[in-house]
């Protein structure tokens, strides 16, 4: 929706690409803290039809996709 100019937002960008080499930066600097790292994603999808017309995509599909990634963080000696 930012692409199409439905949404604007001001400062800096969000980045478009997360590369592999990224998760396993974070995942190694959760093990030298003692941790251990939990990971799950979520797909959603949300009706956009009923949406303020200025977010509105003409003839677009009427669904928007996504997906939401949660972590979690427990200290390496407790049970998962």
């Amino acid at each position: 929706m930012t692409t199409a100019g439905a949404i604007k937002i001001e400062g800096e960008p969000l980045p478009y690409l997360c590369y592999a080499s990224d998760a396993e930066e974070l995942r190694q600097h959760v093990a030298d803290l003692g941790l251990r790292m939990y990971a799950g994603v979520m797909l959603w999808l949300v009706r956009t039809d009923k949406l303020p017309k200025e977010l509105n995509i003409a003839g677009g599909w009427p669904f928007a996709i996504g997906h939401a990634l949660y972590l979690e963080m427990k200290a390496a000696g407790d049970a998962a």
